[in-house]
């Protein structure tokens, strides 16, 4: 019951290690001693990369309340990108049946075991990571003239 106590306490500092940054997700990774508590450090990170995608997306919006002709097409673009992040997601990890963890209550497949969920969130946030570089590119100046720039830059 001891070590039940010790790991629920690392599994809650690891659940808010996003709301603190990146310096606290490390450490959650460095103190995960359990499948659980990877499975909690990798959602972390993953709700930290969501919060970033978010905060990025946002600040375009922002920048450009003017152009709705752009944001109508922002906004699509933004939609079919998480529907793809989700076909993607699937096509690396087929739904299979997912069995649950009694213990726990965290889901995983046969096919993948306990590391399914950190797998997937790993994937997630990489996904997530390479669509806020390209959004990025919205926020960034021009650092010469080009005419295929198109709305990015500034």
């Amino acid at each position: 019951m001891k070590h039940f106590g010790i790991a629920l306490l690392t599994a809650a500092i690891c659940c808010n290690a996003w709301a603190y940054g990146p310096e606290q997700t490390q450490a959650c990774w460095k103190t995960a001693l359990t499948q659980y508590e990877t499975n909690d450090c990798a959602q972390a990170e993953s709700d930290g990369a969501d919060a970033e995608l978010n905060r990025v997306y946002k600040t375009i919006k922002s920048r450009n309340k003017k152009d709705a002709f752009f944001l109508k097409y922002l906004d699509k673009s933004q939609l079919a990108w998480i529907k793809y992040r989700s076909a993607q997601i699937n096509a690396k990890y087929p739904p299979y049946p997912l069995r649950r963890d009694k213990t726990h209550g965290f889901y995983y497949s046969d096919e993948y075991g306990s590391m399914q969920p950190t797998c997937e969130l790993g994937y997630y946030t990489e996904l997530t990571r390479e669509r806020i570089r390209v959004l990025k590119e919205w926020l960034a100046p021009r650092l010469e003239e080009s005419a295929c720039y198109g709305t990015q830059g500034s």
